[in-house]
């Protein structure tokens, strides 16, 4: 797992939590491509975790596979829950300015550019003050937090860059002139440890009681926060 991120550590071990009841007091010859069907069939949880479980299985058995322990491959024939795209609830763009509106830095600031771009939460949350180049607007995202560490975005194509508009780089000027605390690592928005922010903190005891002020439904907001874009803050 040390060659995995932090974020992908923690998912694999909650998989392997859920795998070992079933299969930790067995040898491997003596797991079968049934056995895996049917534990992958039963498990009565949602098509993404049967997914999960699945891909942490294969990778298991992959690398026992490669290393001699076994031979034969269980993992092909396996039939997999279809997954169906969740409609996803968006604000609109009067609600945004109302939720901007309403924030105090740096929490107004983190929303606007949320809002003009679409970036995940944990990009948002390892922003380094050098990621915008002012004379060309544009923000580059090269890294994520994740539980206040840094690491590489969620792909390789999670590298990109974004125009923004002006008025918001003029924001990013006053900001960094009023707001920004200086930090060991020039993140754009740090606690006051001076380490990064853990995006969920922010959702849950600063967005939620925004929009419940404002009366915005927070039901639909429970998972994942989303702007002009899905998966705002999420």
């Amino acid at each position: 797992m040390s060659n995995y991120k932090p974020s992908s550590q923690a998912g694999m071990r909650s998989t392997v939590n859920r795998l070992m009841p079933r299969f930790g007091h067995m040898q491997l010859h003596q797991i079968t491509t049934e056995m895996l069907q049917h534990f992958l069939s039963d498990a009565h949880v949602k098509p993404k975790t049967v997914r999960n479980l699945y891909i942490t299985f294969k990778l298991m058995w992959n690398t026992a596979k490669a290393w001699g322990y076994i031979e034969k491959n269980i993992c092909e024939g396996i039939v997999l829950p279809k997954m169906t795209r969740p409609d996803r609830p968006w604000f609109t763009q009067e609600e945004m300015r109302k939720i901007i509106f309403a924030a105090e830095e740096p929490y107004k600031f983190m929303f606007w550019i949320c809002a003009e771009t679409g970036i995940r939460g944990g990009e948002l949350c390892g922003l380094e003050v050098n990621d915008f180049q002012l004379d060309s607007r544009l923000l580059s995202i090269k890294r994520a937090a994740w539980k206040g560490a840094l690491q590489g975005p969620k792909t390789e194509n999670a590298f990109r860059r974004f125009t923004i508009s002006a008025q918001l780089a003029d924001h990013l000027q006053v900001y960094l002139l009023h707001h920004w605390k200086e930090n060991p690592e020039r993140l754009l928005f740090c606690t006051r440890n001076g380490t990064a922010f853990n995006n969920r903190d922010i959702v849950d005891q600063v967005l939620h009681p925004i929009l419940e002020r404002l009366q915005i439904n927070v039901l639909v907001c429970t998972h994942s926060v989303t702007a002009t874009r899905p998966c705002w803050m999420g």
